[in-house]
């Protein structure tokens, strides 16, 4: 009766909060400042062209002169679309649907072939600039326009004409949170360059030894804010990994917050206290206290999917992804490495339920560690869920095409079967059981229930 009057009351507080006025969002501005004083530039000779349609993010068909070709332009990159099936794609739909509007308009190209790719390429005008400064770049190049709406970033080589116009742009749709940049933290683009099987030492402050046969995973760092960081090492298919990251303070504080206030609402025996703690929490964090409310594990989906974790593990299984996919990893592969940086990297330690951020940085128990290996291949493209028998938790995996030669525990759900993972030990793989486990009554809770396929 405690424990359905306790619900009741967070269901009412729910519904107390849905009438509220939306309040500010309290997810941190990570703004970088970054001074460039940009000398104005002569007037380039510019080509007038037709734009005759739209080919991607970055590529137009134009007329010159009655002759249709393709120009690209320069100085623009997008974020990457990481999956477990293929080589990361770009994400240009945002600068492609900004784009097509020109498509019969005129516009007045400027070559750039300094790059040597030997593609058409450079910068497009949608008006004649009166001259070449800050105002004039970023309110009539398309290019520069791109990024200062959000729906493209600069690239990794900086090595060009309008760098420092472009790099003005972006500091500006960063600080407004802008397209591409409205998706969490802002993170050091520049990872470890290492190629498959390659040596590499890390610098005497970072790791207590340094040793020539690790690889290394791209390491994660955060600009301009307060980070935690830890070092990590664990062994896959033979060969031994280290990897470097960084999560944000404010992050790993607030998960710290969730966990505690958790265990301290359901431990306690006064109603005026819960109450208490109640009115200081807000809608979101009442639907992660009420996940906790039964004995045995009830559906913590929502803990392995809350937002602002989701934009850490989506930042960790894009670089786990690449370091996979470097060293020819299929599905199956890159899944059992993610595991094995879950269950040998992370250290196990007798914990209260904790967010992914918080296991990153103080490790955690079996269940902690499910959470945040299923959020991460999640965030890779993989379909996952939560496996729940009793007091037991583990993690569902399903593929578009599992290894034929084992034999693996699955659980049907929907038509989807999901491999069985334990995270409860290092050695163990996807698909395979511990024999000290009884998981009878099985329960499958998917992380994303909108995303499962219809057979």
């Amino acid at each position: 009766m405690k424990k359905i009057a306790l619900i009741s009351v967070i269901l009412f507080m729910l519904l107390s909060l849905n009438g509220c006025t939306e309040k500010e969002s309290e997810d941190p501005v990570y703004r970088p400042v970054i001074n460039h004083s940009a000398p104005k530039t002569p007037l380039p000779d510019l080509s007038q062209a037709l734009v005759v349609r739209t080919l991607k993010g970055n590529s137009l068909i134009v007329k010159i002169n009655n002759s249709e070709q393709e120009f690209t332009l320069t100085g623009i990159d997008f974020p990457k679309i990481y999956t477990p099936y293929g080589l990361p794609e770009s994400d240009d739909k945002g600068a492609l649907d900004f784009i097509k509007p020109l498509e019969g308009t005129t516009v007045y190209l400027e070559t750039d072939d300094s790059a040597k790719s030997g593609l058409n390429e450079g910068y497009i005008y949608t008006a004649k600039p009166g001259e070449i400064s800050n105002q004039e770049v970023r309110d009539k190049m398309l290019n520069a326009r791109l990024i200062l709406m959000g729906y493209a970033k600069m690239p990794l080589n900086k090595d060009f004409k309008y760098a420092d116009y472009f790099m003005k742009c972006e500091t500006e749709a960063r600080n407004n949170r802008a397209g591409v940049w409205d998706k969490g933290p802002i993170i050091e683009e520049e990872p470890y360059q290492v190629a498959a099987g390659e040596a590499i030492s890390f610098p005497a402050s970072s790791l207590s030894e340094t040793d020539s046969n690790y690889i290394t995973v791209g390491s994660i760092k955060f600009k301009d804010v307060e980070t935690t960081g830890r070092d990590f090492e664990w062994q896959y298919n033979g060969s031994s990994y280290r990897w470097r990251v960084e999560v944000p303070q404010s992050l790993v504080d607030w998960d710290r917050k969730i966990s505690d206030t958790c265990s301290k609402f359901y431990a306690g025996d006064s109603g005026s206290t819960q109450s208490q703690m109640l009115s200081s929490l807000n809608e979101d964090e009442m639907h992660l206290l009420a996940v906790c409310s039964t004995e045995d594990k009830g559906n913590f989906s929502v803990w392995a999917a809350e937002e602002q974790n989701n934009r850490l593990t989506a930042i960790l299984g894009e670089k786990l992804l690449a370091r996979a996919q470097a060293d020819g990893f299929d599905d199956y592969q890159t899944a059992n490495f993610v595991l094995g940086f879950i269950c040998e990297a992370l250290m196990y330690s007798e914990t209260n339920m904790q967010l992914p951020a918080q296991t990153i940085v103080d490790n955690g128990n079996s269940d902690c560690k499910a959470l945040l290996f299923a959020s991460i291949l999640n965030n890779m493209g993989y379909r996952t869920s939560l496996l729940v028998s009793g007091k037991n938790m583990a993690v569902g995996v399903a593929f578009q095409q599992a290894p034929k030669d084992k034999a693996f525990s699955y659980y049907e759900y929907k038509g989807v079967k999901y491999y069985f993972t334990q995270t409860t030990a290092p050695g163990l793989h996807v698909g395979e059981k511990s024999e000290s486990s009884s998981w009878g009554n099985t329960v499958c809770y998917p992380i994303n229930q909108e995303d499962l396929p219809t057979g």
